[in-house]
């Protein structure tokens, strides 16, 4: 039990040392990303990085003996990570003390910090007489002016530190949105064709490529690019025919899924983007396993959002569909037109969502603007035609799956009548780095649940791009 009692400070000193030594190495191996996510300057999170990393290893050190430089060593690595909590605390998480993520704290709230800054305090005072043991073994003349010293020297140096971080890292003003995180709404030539695109966030963070769905356009994700555009770079672009691009006529662009990914990957080419995660929800589905598989190499994470890869996800919904597949006859033509009409659209929003009045009407008055142009009915019902020929994809967009397995989160209304819940379980066969949600709501789940899924993509691309950028 002596030997115990002797050596029971380890324990704190471990605990300590392995939080902040891991992070500020986490941090010093993804400098650029960790800036873009907090957000502060490079040089700042330099400092920080090392103040962790340089502060845990210091903590470790000031137990090996019981000299006053030991003892000093503890109480510099306590306070050079004291003003680290005390940035974390006020830029981060202020004003939630539950450290479990909410929709406005994604990243949680200050209570680990707090303790941590807490116990760092606690030694920046007491250094090693903290440590029992390790102070047992001072004589009390090795008590006296040197550790006032060491005192006085970490308490400086701490307070030094804390109005340095302080003073640097200024947080936005309330309400104001740093120009990088608001959205843009532009246009870019892409092979003749005039592509409407939503743009937020720095150009030099992770990029997300949103791919929308049927019959929708990147109005969809309206919510989601502010809730994200801190810390990533996300692009929403419309498809021809769709929501505020240019509409070719039938017999000038191909209408097809192939040629809707042919035409989503120039796009990406011509944005300079060579590495993203991409948001596959509906009619994105299939464009983006498209890329996916194509492109392997670029591919850093999905998620997937109602966005059918198997055939389980194909039921009652698609029967008038195949019917027009095994015969493209006006009269199978005539059922399918409902989709397009003010009642079906409307329908798809808010069929399964659990209070109809949480969805805006202006999501299916702004889709029919599109939906009614002149010789659009005619694209859609080529589209509902084409998607026969995604069906025999499927087994290479699961091999893809298998053979090189991006990490994905899994986030689905699972009341969809069109893709079903059905659809979305066979992800968890074929991939291993999954995080998988059925969410009690509808098709187009980011209406009622915006919140939600936002906070869980915040989550699960910090862990996933950190690590692969780390690893990179």
């Amino acid at each position: 039990m002596t030997f115990l009692s002797n050596n029971a400070h380890w324990l704190l000193r471990a605990a300590l040392a392995s939080v902040f030594i891991f992070h500020g190495l986490m941090k010093l191996a993804n400098l650029e990303a960790f800036a873009n996510m907090l957000p502060i300057s490079y040089g700042t999170t330099l400092l920080v990085a090392l103040a962790e990393a340089v502060g845990g290893l210091l903590v470790l050190i000031g137990g090996f003996s019981a000299g006053r430089w030991s003892d000093l060593a503890t109480r510099v690595g306590a306070a050079l990570n004291v003003p680290v909590m005390i940035g974390a605390i006020v830029l981060v998480h202020w004003g939630r003390w539950n450290f479990v993520p909410s929709d406005t704290h994604p990243m949680g709230g200050m209570q680990f910090q707090v303790v941590l800054a807490l116990v760092m305090l606690f030694l920046v005072f007491t250094g090693n007489q903290g440590t029992a043991p390790v102070a047992a073994r001072q004589t009390r003349e090795s008590r006296g002016a040197g550790r006032h010293n060491s005192l006085r020297a970490a308490t400086t140096l701490s307070l030094l530190l804390a109005a340095a971080v302080l003073g640097w890292v200024q947080p936005a003003d309330a309400g104001e949105v740093p120009a990088s995180q608001a959205t843009l709404h532009r246009t870019i030539s892409v092979d003749g064709v005039e592509v409407f695109y939503r743009e937020a966030g720095p150009r030099d963070a992770p990029t997300i490529l949103l791919l929308h769905g049927f019959p929708t356009s990147s109005h969809m994700f309206r919510n989601l690019i502010p809730a994200l555009s801190d810390r990533y770079h996300l692009l929403a672009p419309d498809y021809p025919g769709f929501g505020n691009s240019a509409q070719p006529a039938l017999d000038a662009f191909d209408y097809s899924f192939d040629g809707l990914a042919e035409l989503v990957e120039a796009f990406v080419e011509a944005k300079g983007v060579d590495r993203y995660s991409i948001y596959l929800m509906d009619y994105g589905a299939p464009v983006g396993f498209r890329l996916a598989a194509k492109h392997p190499e670029r591919v850093q994470s999905l998620v997937v959002q109602n966005g059918n890869a198997y055939t389980e996800g194909l039921r009652e919904f698609w029967d008038p569909i195949r019917a027009y597949w095994a015969d493209p006859s006006a009269q199978n033509a005539e059922p399918l037109a409902n989709f397009i009409s003010p009642e079906g659209v409307k329908w798809q929003y808010t069929h399964g969502v659990r209070d109809v009045a949480l969805i805006s009407p202006d999501n299916w008055n702004v889709d029919l603007r599109h939906l009614q142009r002149d010789g659009n009915p005619a694209i859609q019902l080529a589209l509902f035609y084409d998607y026969q020929n995604n069906v025999p994809h499927y087994p290479a967009w699961q091999t893809y799956f298998r053979q090189h397995q991006p990490p994905t989160l899994v986030v689905w209304g699972k009341n969809d009548y069109i893709f079903p819940a059905d659809g979305a379980q066979p992800y968890k066969k074929d991939l291993h780095n999954i995080e998988f949600h059925l969410l009690d709501t509808g098709h187009f789940a980011l209406e009622e649940d915006g919140q939600t899924i936002a906070a869980l993509m915040r989550d699960f691309l910090d862990r996933q791009l950190a690590g692969r950028m780390a690893a990179n």
